[in-house]
């Protein structure tokens, strides 16, 4: 099924400054679709609008044949796209080998790059689907088919110009998990390895179908919900933009969100705000001057940690008891010094005539003097001191 481009603008005019006119240059875009929404609209657009602006571009027809593609470009805005002289088709639609055929790198894509970007200067290279570049891996036990792929497309972008741009689409979806065995640590899936190659990834889902879920879930009709979201609409597409780029040597991921409303681009951008001040949305233009900034998003920030429960108030020993079980280092060396009287008897023994004459002293003094003396039953457990004591 051929894709809506008209409704399909959208990341493309995100980020279509920094591609098409080669301001900050993106290297590598990657985009990723599913079963329920493909993303071809993206690079289509993409495609029509850096032709707009006499950028080369050659296009690697793998999914779609050279004539669809024609034609989807002809129903761009404008409809000159299809016959601009900056537009190359590498239709590789019927040539692309069944089964795994690892030269084909060599005999075929690269000899297109290589007829089409004569000239020093950056070009768009746009593969609308890697998926088919998959079955040509060979059959190997020590390299996955993600590390194949983006190896070769590497391949790719180093026979470009310097600047130029790698666009290719993704099927997210249509790839199995890796099987884990004993080569497990060279096990990559396609999604993944693509997603750290690539320094842009557009991610598109479908709007529409959200919108009908969202309906299911919650029982209620969908205009009761009130959002522009257009559920009758099939070719609604809502992207997330993840642009990663350095900042001080360290890659920072930027996520914006964009969304085809009323014939007019909108992005909200994801972006640091202080959760204690009122947010104070401010409309703005975006980076190419054809959209709007409706609002802000403040990022998902870091939940505080919860207060402690009465629950694990409960559970610590020393709560709520009348007296305190910890004791510091002073306190507990004070407790060491002291000298329990049944233990001082047992090591010092005192003679009886000093123990008579010591209430005597000890009354002058003003103080009192404990007079303890021996008795046969006297039992000097440490276990159980007074033992004798009891009944």
């Amino acid at each position: 099924m051929q894709p809506n481009v008209p409704t399909a603008s959208i990341a493309a005019q995100c980020l279509q400054g920094r591609i098409a006119t080669g301001k900050e240059p993106v290297p590598i875009l990657a985009v990723f679709d599913s079963v329920n929404q493909t993303g071809t609209a993206v690079l289509v657009d993409l495609v029509a609008r850096s032709l707009a602006r006499q950028r080369p571009v050659v296009v690697f027809c793998l999914e779609y044949s050279a004539a669809t593609w024609r034609s989807m470009l002809s129903r761009t805005v404008g409809g000159s796209a299809a016959a601009s002289p900056q537009l190359a088709l590498a239709d590789l639609f019927t040539s692309l080998p069944a089964n795994a055929d690892a030269p084909y790198f060599d005999t075929r894509i690269l000899p297109a790059l290589q007829r089409h970007a004569k000239s020093e200067e950056p070009i768009l290279v746009a593969i609308d689907a890697v998926d088919a570049l998959v079955q040509l891996a060979p059959s190997s036990t020590t390299v996955s088919n993600g590390a194949w792929l983006t190896r070769h497309l590497r391949r790719i972008y180093a026979a470009c110009p310097s600047g130029s741009t790698l666009a290719f689409g993704v099927g997210a979806d249509t790839f199995p998990a890796p099987q884990l065995s004993h080569v497990a640590t060279h096990v990559i899936d396609v999604p993944t390895a693509v997603r750290h190659l690539a320094t842009v990834t557009v991610d598109v889902e479908n709007a529409a179908l959200a919108e009908q879920e969202r309906t299911v879930v919650r029982n209620v009709a969908a205009h009761d919900l009130r959002l522009d979201l257009g559920a009758n609409d099939p070719d609604r597409l809502v992207c997330r933009v993840t642009c990663r780029k350095t900042r001080a040597g360290k890659y920072v991921a930027e996520r914006n969100l964009a969304e085809w409303r009323g014939g007019r681009l909108h992005v909200q951008p994801f972006v640091d705000a202080d959760p204690v001040e009122p947010e104070v949305p401010a409309p703005a233009r975006a980076a190419d001057g054809e959209g709007e900034v409706v609002r802000a998003v403040p990022k998902t920030s870091k939940a505080p940690a919860p207060a402690p429960t009465p629950a694990l108030a409960a559970a610590d020993p020393a709560a709520n008891l009348p007296f305190n079980l910890r004791l510091t280092d002073r306190q507990r060396e004070a407790r060491e010094r002291v000298v329990l009287p049944y233990m001082a008897v047992q090591h010092e023994p005192q003679p009886v005539a000093a123990a008579t004459a010591a209430p005597a002293a000890s009354s002058a003094s003003g103080g009192a003097t404990i007079f303890y003396e021996y008795d046969v039953d006297d039992d000097f457990d440490d276990d159980d001191p007074d033992a004798d004591l009891e009944i």
